[in-house]
């Protein structure tokens, strides 16, 4: 009886060690064409690249900034599996490239605009990346496996520094004396309602200080600099003294007197 408790015991404790070792899944490429996410999915699946197909819309920065709400196509993988998926598009992307008609819109590209695919194979793609080498040997053009090699390292590395978010920041600054004005009104004209602005106050903190950017080797880095970071930090500070009053002062006014309680209000 002992011996199987024990068993038990170490089975659970071997499924809770599994659970904290699971790879998670991260985004490897985003496209706003769905047909071509799910060709690109089956690809990885034939070299064995356990992936997944997400629907998601942009960031909060993105939104705020201007991007509009276009949703993207997402693939995942495991970070582990970065640089063996990127090998395998591109190996198979290597194969079809002979195919391309030459009214293909890279043929027109200069040898600085060609070049400068293979600095940001990120942004073009894999097919663009191999057909930009070929188009350059074609033209006399050494591109050795050493200097691409080099041109990816480089980019991570450029990839992997923080970005500021000002814009970011200041927005929600915005929204944070909106809100606090909003308060101060309740309790001078003894109306309340609840401004739900702050659950983008709350939002845009989180994004400050847990936002992450996933590198073309599958590590993971912080989005902004550290500053920002810390900014984040107090905006979630401010917009949860924000919320906690709120449902408190709401509560409150529930227990003693009767108002719609259910007004919200930008």
């Amino acid at each position: 009886m002992r011996n199987m408790q024990k068993n038990m015991e170490m089975s659970m404790e071997d499924n809770l060690f599994d659970i904290k070792n699971e790879e998670e899944f991260l985004t490897f490429q985003s496209f706003t064409d769905f047909s071509i996410a799910k060709s690109v999915s089956e690809k990885l699946s034939e070299n064995y690249i356990e992936c997944r197909v997400e629907r998601e819309t942009p960031a909060l920065d993105s939104i705020i900034g201007g991007a509009g709400m276009i949703p993207f196509v997402l693939i995942k993988i495991k970070s582990a599996d970065f640089l063996r998926a990127h090998k395998s598009l591109e190996d198979y992307y290597k194969k079809e490239i002979n195919a391309i008609e030459a009214s293909y819109y890279l043929f027109d590209f200069s040898d600085e605009e060609l070049f400068d695919i293979l600095k940001k194979p990120d942004e073009w793609g894999p097919l663009d990346y191999q057909l930009a080498q070929k188009i350059l040997l074609e033209r006399g053009k050494e591109v050795s496996f050493t200097a691409t090699q080099q041109l990816k390292e480089e980019r991570i590395l450029e990839l992997s520094k923080p970005v500021k978010a000002d814009s970011l920041i200041a927005t929600a600054y915005v929204f944070i004396v909106y809100v606090f004005a909003s308060i101060l009104l309740m309790r001078i004209n003894d109306t309340y309602n609840f401004p739900y602005s702050i659950f983008l106050i709350l939002l845009a903190g989180n994004h400050l200080t847990h936002g992450k950017k996933t590198l073309p080797d599958g590590k993971q880095s912080y989005l902004f600099e550290y500053q920002n970071r810390k900014s984040g930090v107090y905006i979630s500070i401010i917009g949860l003294t924000f919320l906690v009053y709120t449902i408190v002062t709401i509560i409150w006014v529930a227990s003693n007197f009767s108002y719609g309680l259910f007004d919200f209000s930008l």
